[in-house]
């Protein structure tokens, strides 16, 4: 099983961090530059929590608040789902299924390494299970080739 590792490796670093203090409209601002439905909420160079696209969703568009008069902190998620680099895919999506989350934060001891969505952790399952698949279906081929040799050569003994 892949760890988030393997999955930061091929992922470019595009996370992107804002200040708890800024304008829910400033950080939505660069989420729409990054592509990215999420922001990672600093304060005094600490993680404080995550802002996403559901956050911005149910808090301001449904509670009828200003996105430019509205700080981040006032919307963020505040606790903080965090995992270790070596971290399995399949213990990420539990945790996040557990926690109806979508991102995860990573580190490697006390450094930040990225975020993994909920996005990268189907498209690396899915990755895995269509190689095992492929593995199955070899191995299933060299047995129905094993099979057929061996009946050719049961009937070739019978005549």
């Amino acid at each position: 099983m892949k760890t988030i590792k393997h999955i930061l490796r091929k992922k470019p670093l595009a996370s992107i961090s804002v200040s708890s203090d800024a304008m829910v409209a400033d950080a939505l601002a660069l989420m729409e530059a990054r592509n990215l439905d999420y922001v990672v909420v600093t304060e005094n160079n600490n993680y404080v929590g995550v802002m996403s696209e559901t956050d911005y969703t149910h808090k301001v568009i449904l509670g009828q608040m200003d996105a430019a008069a509205t700080r981040v902190k006032d919307i963020m998620t505040q606790c903080i789902h965090a995992v270790d680099i070596n971290e399995s895919v399949l213990k990420c999506l539990e945790l996040m299924d557990s926690f109806k989350i979508r991102h995860l934060l990573v580190f490697e001891g006390f450094l930040f390494k990225g975020v993994i969505t909920l996005h990268d952790l189907m498209h690396a399952f899915a990755e895995e299970d269509t190689a095992h698949l492929q593995e199955l279906e070899k191995a299933s081929y060299q047995f129905s080739c094993a099979i057929a040799g061996n009946q050719q050569h049961y009937y070739n003994l019978k005549i």
